[in-house]
């Protein structure tokens, strides 16, 4: 014999809980009241304004940004070459004959890039 079942059985359908008086009939007019708002059509709000606003101008930004990188011409002047071009073919031979001579210039490494 199963007591659980037998002390539901016993219950039956008294609970403590209740029910105030006419609480489902309120219900129906609530829900129905809420129903028909609902169908009304909301302006445009500031705030949804403000929101399409922002994202076009971030968009707007984005694409400007991304359009200027690539259609300007890429300008990569090492200053070293920059420097190294304005020398004369003497101070040239000069650096170059620094560079050979210089204990602490190890030629060997740069072979390996």
């Amino acid at each position: 014999m199963n007591t659980t079942v037998d002390n539901f059985d016993n219950i039956g359908r008294n609970t403590p809980y209740r029910v105030p008086q006419g609480y489902f009939d309120k219900q129906k007019e609530r829900l129905l009241s809420i129903a028909d708002t609902g169908n009304k059509r909301r302006g445009i709000t500031l705030r949804r304004v403000l929101a399409i606003a922002s994202a076009a101008v971030i968009f707007l930004g984005m694409s400007l940004f991304t359009w200027h990188v690539t259609n300007s011409p890429a300008v990569n002047v090492d200053p070293v070459d920059a420097y190294m071009s304005s020398l004369s073919d003497d101070d040239l031979a000069q650096a170059i004959d620094i560079a050979d001579n210089d204990i602490f210039f190890e030629t060997d490494s740069l072979t390996n890039y």
